[in-house]
């Protein structure tokens, strides 16, 4: 009993010692196989404070310089020293970071949208490309880098682009930020949103749940196993598109170019594709239950193996020459 008792002691002795150093010295795993799934261990971020990474990223970053699959939507980082950190591509919606240290952290085109940063120190993080919409900045210190930074009122930061050229924003939100512009494109442009430029750009397992890709031009483009689900696509151009084992879930295609897109091992259970152009496209052994797809044209597209149950309709759907779930070419 007595033996029981010193541990206690001990184990609450350590964990005094830990609160008092901060996160200097705090270690936690960094086992990616952990975070398979994109979604926070809970072992490691019931107490955020007295955290730390032992390389200075996020656990399950791997060992990528971007932390695409670093999840802390609804997490409290209040008050954690998070100098110098990596949590680059990641997503932190809803989190909170009151108080929370971020001298030098790297937040390069990290989806911030209603993020409480009130006290935060954000001397010299880079928030280029970052998304902070409607994120709180109230008492806020320091002076972060900004280039296509989406402020909380909408408006665009760019005070560390490469090639300066003053701009002027409608009104100020939090710290008065110096303002200079010079737009990304193409395959720069990290952030989602309608009628955007990614063909031919590799966006694989990227994150990219309710982003609205209405008009985007995604032809060629790389979006094997990312995370689109509840996402609006609508007269998307998906030509050649790598789909392969994305999660589509609940998306909407109306009227989207899918023409040859590999969408093999796809999840589009509940997709609207009503219309959508998949002629040639290779849906094989994708999970098609209850998708929409009256008017839907799938000449010549590759079924084979595919989960079709629970889609109503499929007379009104042009199957010219498709290979069907059971191999079976269609008249």
């Amino acid at each position: 009993m007595k033996n029981i008792r010193l541990a206690a002691v001990l184990i609450a002795l350590t964990i005094g010692i830990a609160s008092s150093i901060g996160l200097a010295n705090a270690q936690v795993s960094d086992d990616p196989g952990r975070w398979g799934a994109g979604q926070p261990d809970p072992t490691f971020w019931s107490n955020t404070t007295h955290i730390v990474w032992t390389e200075r990223r996020c656990p399950g970053a791997g060992e990528y310089q971007n932390s695409y699959e670093c999840r802390l939507i609804d997490q409290n980082l209040s008050n954690a020293n998070l100098t110098g950190i990596n949590l680059s591509y990641a997503t932190l919606q809803n989190a909170k970071l009151v108080g929370t240290n971020l001298t030098n952290a790297n937040l390069y085109g990290a989806s911030l949208k209603h993020v409480d940063f009130s006290g935060a120190n954000l001397s010299g993080a880079d928030l280029r490309y970052a998304n902070l919409t409607y994120a709180n900045l109230t008492g806020t210190t320091g002076f972060p880098r900004t280039c296509n930074t989406i402020w909380p009122d909408g408006s665009i930061r760019n005070n560390s682009c490469d090639t300066p050229q003053e701009i002027h924003t409608p009104r100020e939100v939090g710290p008065n930020f110096p303002a200079v512009a010079s737009p990304p494109t193409g395959c720069d442009i990290v952030i989602a949103g309608p009628n955007v430029d990614w063909h031919g750009c590799d966006r694989s397992g990227w994150y990219l749940w309710r982003a609205d890709l209405t008009g985007a031009n995604l032809s060629g483009a790389n979006l094997s196993r990312a995370n689109v689900s509840n996402a609006e696509m609508n007269d998307a151009n998906l030509s050649h598109a790598n789909l392969f084992g994305a999660n589509l879930f609940h998306s909407s295609f109306v009227r989207a170019n899918l023409t040859r897109a590999d969408l093999r091992e796809t999840n589009l259970t509940g997709a609207f594709l009503s219309p959508a152009n998949l002629t040639r496209a290779d849906l094989s052994y994708a999970n098609m239950r209850g998708a929409r797809m009256i008017s839907a044209d799938l000449s010549g597209a590759n079924l084979s193996g595919a989960d079709m149950t629970g889609i109503e309709d499929l007379k009104f759907v042009i199957l010219t020459g498709a290979t069907m779930p059971d191999n079976t070419v269609h008249p």
